[in-house]
């Protein structure tokens, strides 16, 4: 509690005592049996399902990113909540708390064992929440629209129908995927229903599990594939250095045997200051802004994950990693020191330097529905499935 606070990821009295007043060892009973309970109260996510592909599809988030969206909610007693994503039901406890007896929360989860086990916890904790099964992407819940809608999972697109669900003034929260795979490509955004539109009223850092639908298929190599350099050595294979992203997938085998060698080799360094605090969103714009100019993956060499490009020849690769000093970052090359990877990386930091290389707090995230781009401009305009999201800073970036 006391780091919770000291963070400021608690800034309220009522989230402070809902913390308090809600065991998490309720909702995680393997943990706190197998690990006892100073695991439980670390500030730690913890995996509560890994299926018989060793990935896990459902998890007790961070303690500290549950804190600030329940603080970036509002919540107020008396408001009905739709919350997507049970999970082990903590956060369905801790939500109710804050809305009190005449509120309401609907919790949805696709996976039904996930369910059941989160309404019997829910239930023995005394907690009034109504957690149904199903997909929440295709089918509403509930008789009449919600004040506020919380994501516990993340996605690359908003479903009209959730704007549907929601009252004008009301505001829904999401973990939201700008860019490929990787460590920096979500942002926790909340918005404000405007009409027919949604408007963001806060974008912090953020990292969760994909919200998952009906019929997800394929391998996570299928979806992400990577290309990767190491060595076995009397024990497992350790990984030394590797790239991942759906964009590889675009390479030619030689290309992709390029790459490889370029991680095997020496790499060229230079330092890259950044504001206090804005380093994450450095990485999010580069993963947000990149796919439009060329190959994107995210690099995770030992300890230092980060966002960058490969050319399409796989002659070139550059990447933006985060150094030890707080506001520092390396942008780090492989191969040939002029080539369309490298250039198309150092045009991207130029426009981040235009924009005042804004922090999370310069960004402003609108969702508009249908198949026309709006009207108003953006510097980034992305298109997803049925909606558009237009980012933009405070201080103003040169047009795309």
């Amino acid at each position: 509690m006391a780091e919770l606070e000291r963070s400021k990821a608690i800034r309220t009295p009522a989230v402070r005592r809902a913390f308090l007043r809600v065991p998490r060892e309720l909702f995680v009973p393997e943990v706190a049996s197998r690990e006892g309970l100073a695991r439980v109260y670390r500030n730690d996510a913890l995996m509560i399902r890994m299926p018989g592909t060793g990935l896990p599809t459902s998890s007790s988030s961070q303690p500290a990113i549950m804190a600030v969206m329940l603080e970036e909610l509002r919540l107020r007693p008396g408001l009905r909540v739709l919350e997507i994503g049970a999970g082990t039901g903590y956060n369905a406890a801790l939500l109710s708390l804050l809305v009190g007896p005449r509120g309401r929360v609907t919790s949805v989860d696709l996976q039904w064992d996930l369910a059941d086990k989160a309404t019997r916890a829910l239930r023995e904790g005394g907690y009034a929440v109504d957690v149904q099964v199903g997909d929440a992407q295709q089918a509403r819940f509930g008789d009449r629209p919600y004040d506020r809608i919380i994501l516990a999972a993340s996605t690359d697109h908003v479903p009209r129908m959730w704007l549907d669900q929601l009252v004008p003034g009301g505001l829904i929260e999401m973990p939201l995927r700008l860019g490929p795979p990787g460590p920096y490509q979500q942002v926790v955004a909340t918005f404000e229903r405007d009409g027919d539109r949604l408007r963001s009223v806060s974008v912090v850092w953020g990292g969760f599990m994909n919200l998952r639908s009906p019929g997800d298929g394929g391998t996570d190599e299928e979806r992400n594939p990577s290309i990767g350099v190491g060595e076995r050595i009397d024990g497992p294979f350790e990984v030394y250095s590797s790239v991942v992203g759906p964009a590889l997938a675009t390479l030619k085998p030689q290309a992709r045997r390029r790459l490889a060698a370029l991680l095997a080799g020496p790499a060229r360094r230079r330092s890259l200051t950044v504001p206090e605090g804005a380093r994450p969103a450095l990485l999010a714009f580069l993963a947000m802004a990149q796919p439009r100019r060329g190959v994107v993956v995210g690099s995770y060499g030992p300890a230092q994950p980060g966002i960058g490009v490969a050319s399409k020849d796989g002659r070139g690769l550059a990447l933006v990693v985060p150094a030890k000093a707080p506001n520092r970052c390396q942008v780090v090359q492989y191969g040939a020191s002029q080539g369309k990877g490298t250039g198309l990386l150092d045009e991207e930091l130029a426009r981040w330097r235009a924009a005042g290389r804004p922090g999370f707090a310069g960004w402003r995230i609108d969702v508009a529905f249908g198949e026309a781009r709006p009207e108003a401009e953006a510097p980034i305009v992305l298109r997803r499935r049925d909606c558009w999201l237009s980012v933009s800073f405070a201080a103003p970036v040169g047009k795309r």
